[in-house]
C-alpha cells in the first residue's frame, strides 16, 4: 500500500470499464452480502454494458479511488430519471478493497457522492446491510438518517440479512454538519 494521500477520487470512464468489472467481482467475492448482484450476474455483463455502467448518462456518476492507477475503492449515485423521482437519487455499489479499509478512502468516496447530490439538490437515498457497523457508522455521522428497515431483503445460501434503508436531504444543496469522529 501507498501513501494515501495520493489517492485519487475521480468520476469512472468508460475506459476504466476493465479495472471496475474487476473491482466489482472482487467485491462480490469477499463481500457477497453488501450487494445484491452476484458474482454469475456481474461476469454476464458485457463489455458495452459494463463500460456503460462504469460512465453512466449524466448526472449518474460512479466515482473510483485510484491509486497509482490501480482502482481500490468505488461509490456510485444514480439519479431518478422519472418526473415525480427526479429529485431523489441512490448511492450504490460503494465498496473499497480490504487491504485499503481504515484509510478513509471510503470516506472520501461518499464525499464525492454527497457532494454530487448535493450540487444536484437531491434526497439522497442508500440501504446498508442492517449489520454492517463501520458503513453504518459513517453514513449516520454524514447525517444519513434511517427511514425504515427491510428484513430478509438479502438470502446468500440458506442465510437471510436485513437492510436498513437511510435517507439524505440536500435539497439546499448544503451538506449537514458532520458529527464527532466523521
Amino acid at each position: 500500500m501507498t501513501d494515501r494521500s495520493r489517492i485519487d477520487i475521480r468520476p469512472l470512464t468508460r475506459s476504466d470499464a476493465p479495472a471496475f468489472r474487476a473491482l466489482r467481482i472482487a467485491g462480490l467475492t469477499e463481500s457477497p452480502g453488501a450487494f445484491t448482484a452476484s458474482i454469475e450476474e456481474e461476469e454476464a455483463v458485457s463489455d458495452a454494458d459494463m463500460a456503460a455502467r462504469a460512465e453512466p448518462a449524466a448526472p449518474s456518476v460512479f466515482f473510483g479511488a485510484f491509486d497509482d492507477g490501480r482502482l481500490v475503492g468505488m461509490a456510485g449515485y444514480i439519479a431518478n430519471d422519472r418526473p415525480k423521482t427526479r429529485h431523489k437519487g441512490v448511492m450504490v455499489a460503494v465498496y473499497v478493497a480490504p487491504e485499503w479499509r481504515a484509510t478513509k478512502i471510503g470516506r472520501r468516496l461518499v464525499d464525492a457522492v454527497v457532494d454530487h447530490a448535493a450540487a444536484l439538490g437531491a434526497i439522497l437515498l442508500c440501504t446498508v446491510r442492517a449489520d454492517n457497523t463501520p458503513a453504518r457508522t459513517l453514513y449516520l455521522r454524514l447525517g444519513f438518517v434511517p427511514y425504515g428497515l427491510e428484513r430478509n431483503a438479502i438470502r446468500i445460501g440458506d442465510a437471510f440479512h436485513d437492510d436498513e434503508l437511510l435517507a439524505l436531504d440536500l435539497r439546499s444543496g448544503r451538506r449537514p454538519v458532520p458529527t464527532a469522529a466523521a
